[in-house]
This record gives structure tokens, sequence and C-alpha cells, in this order.
């Protein structure tokens, strides 16, 4: 199988990842027409942007010149047709399809553990800056009293 022959194999799956994305988009229409929300708030939810992201990542891979060589290579090094390639090609955009999700959902995490570190130091910061105002209105009471006591000092003499 020739260079130009893996490429249309590959474009023939990469027609089916866009078919999705069409059905993705088609569906958030859809959702969007049925829920009173727009188009835009929905392709901001997070389910879309995933499914999105993941379908372009894949697309990229296949459209690849490393790709395409190593499967060209992997057909002409075992004489391969195409009912051997197909699985092979479905495991390995099973594989890119885990990848990515795995690396967004880390990604996700190590955001939400970021984030709660610094929420973590805001809380400790406010909790700070309220001990302070109450140490400061309690030296002004304090200061306030004695003043009366100059003042009333004063006022005897």
């Amino acid at each position: 199988m020739e260079k130009d022959n893996v490429k249309k194999f590959l474009d023939k799956k990469i027609e089916s990842i866009e078919s999705f994305k069409k059905a993705l988009d088609d569906a958030t229409a859809e959702e969007a027409k049925n829920s009173g929300s727009t188009e835009e708030d929905e392709r901001n939810e997070p389910t879309y942007y995933l499914s999105k992201a993941i379908s372009d990542n894949c697309i990229m891979i296949l459209q690849s010149d490393s790709t395409i060589n190593a499967l060209t290579e992997l057909v002409n090094g075992l004489g391969a047709k195409e009912e051997i390639i197909t699985p092979f090609v479905n495991l390995l955009a099973v594989c890119m399809v885990n990848s990515a999700y795995g690396s967004i959902t880390l990604y996700d995490d190590l955001l939400k553990a970021e984030l709660q570190a610094q929420f973590d130091h805001m809380g400790e910061a406010i909790n700070n800056l309220i001990g302070e105002s109450v140490a400061y209105k309690g030296a002004i009471e304090v200061l306030k009293g004695r003043i009366n006591e100059l003042q009333k000092k004063l006022e005897d003499k």
C-alpha cells in the first residue's frame, strides 16, 4: 500500500470523525433551541468542548506526516491489507481518544488543585485581615477611652 493509499484510508476515518463533529454541532443547536439558550452558551458547556477538542486532536494526529509514514511502513513491512489495518487504526483511534480525555481530565485536576490552593490562600489572607481589623478596633476603643480621660482631666483644670 502506497503512502497515497494510506492517506486516502485515513481520510475515510477522518470523515467519520467529521461526521461525529457535525452531529455534535446539530445536537448542540437543537439543545439550544429546546432550552432557550444560545448555541454559543451550549458550545461553552464542558461536554461539547471536551468532545470537540478530542475530535480535533484525533484528526490532527491522523493527518500528521508521522502517522501516515508509520502506517505506510507498517503496511509495507507486513504486507497488510485494509482488513488488517482497519482494526489497527481503530485501536489507534481508541488510544487517541483515551489519551486526549486522560490529558484533559489530568489538566482539570491540576487546575482544580491550583485553584483550591489559591482560594485557601485568599481565605487565610481574609481571616488575617479580619483579625487585624478586630485588633485595630480594640486599640481604637482603648485610645478613645484614654482620650476621654485626658479630655476630662483638661476640663477639670
